[in-house]
């Protein structure tokens, strides 16, 4: 009797060792399949995410850096960033730039990868006094449209321009950003008039810029170029790099280059010591001289030819 107890005993502890193996299996298996369709469903999800398409550029910066800022070869740069109703995109990844001289047939010209940290000014800047460092005035801008981030950094760095901006066609450094909102900066310790920039009065609204990072897109311009209207279109993708918008669909965006990053070939003959024919004074300089097409510049070097 004893013996048949030990046997069921036995059998009872079997049986619940087998609903507890297969307890586990289950379980185990269970989970396997829950981890086959978390990757599924992550699959799918990229796939679908890597074609979202990303939002249009913001209206973006289009300007040319004065020679002392880019050297002897002229450039036009753009700073451009992604969203709608002031608001970034997060799913932007950069833009395709493509120029023109028609507004019919584009060529690429290059690609842009991230956003520019790009925005407005949310109080009018005033001329300040011209002298360098500007204490006064404060640079008060919003970042929003392009979910830019500004650092601080220090007073050499501004007059080094390690820290230069642009807004509106002023070229300008800070030293100090503070956060005074969401999106919010106040920029002090300014240096105003960069690189012989004209000091100006900025409205609220104004465009502005922060230049010195890897998101600035720079080209180079042939002379042949300059007073002559081109178009920019820049084509959206995301962050995977897909989800491409449609070119047809990219605004057109116009800038006629003002030749204000060539030298005068004068005033560059002059400040290098180089040689330059200035063929015969009786001779009425055309349209065409030797000097190419005439460019109207400003003021870039005063000489003292001493007396006569």
């Amino acid at each position: 009797m004893r013996q048949r107890l030990n046997v069921i005993n036995q059998i009872a502890v079997l049986e619940e060792k087998h609903r507890t193996d297969m307890i586990k299996l289950d379980e185990q298996a269970i989970a396997q399949q829950q981890q086959i369709w978390t990757q599924s469903l992550g699959t799918i999800e990229n796939a679908f995410n890597s074609q979202l398409r990303g939002e249009p550029v913001n209206a973006p910066i289009i300007f040319e850096p004065p020679s002392s800022l880019v050297g002897a070869t002229a450039q036009i740069w753009i700073a451009a960033s992604g969203g709608s109703g002031g608001a970034a995109d997060p799913n932007w990844g950069g833009c395709n730039v493509w120029l023109s001289s028609n507004g019919t047939s584009y060529v690429q010209a290059g690609t842009i990868i991230g956003p520019a940290a790009q925005g407005v000014l949310t109080a009018a800047l005033s001329a300040s006094s011209g002298f360098n460092p500007d204490t006064t005035d404060a640079l008060a801008v919003n970042m929003a449209e392009s979910g830019g981030i500004l650092a601080s950094a220090t007073d050499t760095d501004a007059q080094l321009a390690n820290t230069l901006c642009i807004v509106d066609s002023e070229l300008v450094s800070y030293a100090t950003a503070t956060l005074t909102a969401a999106h919010n900066y106040s920029l002090t310790y300014l240096y105003r008039g960069l690189f012989g920039t004209a000091i100006a009065l900025h409205a609220a609204g104004a465009p502005f810029a922060f230049l010195n990072s890897g998101a600035i897109f720079k080209y180079d311009l042939p002379a042949q170029h300059v007073g002559r209207e081109i178009y920019v279109k820049l084509q959206s993708f995301n962050v995977f790099g897909g989800g491409v918008q449609n070119i047809s669909a990219c605004a057109a965006y116009t800038y006629t280059p003002s030749g204000a990053a060539f030298d005068h070939p004068v005033a560059r003959s002059w400040m290098t010591g180089a040689p330059l024919d200035m063929g015969l004074v009786t001779t009425t300089p055309g349209v065409m001289d030797d000097f190419g097409s005439p460019l109207a510049l400003a003021v870039e070097l005063d000489v003292d030819l001493g007396g006569v």
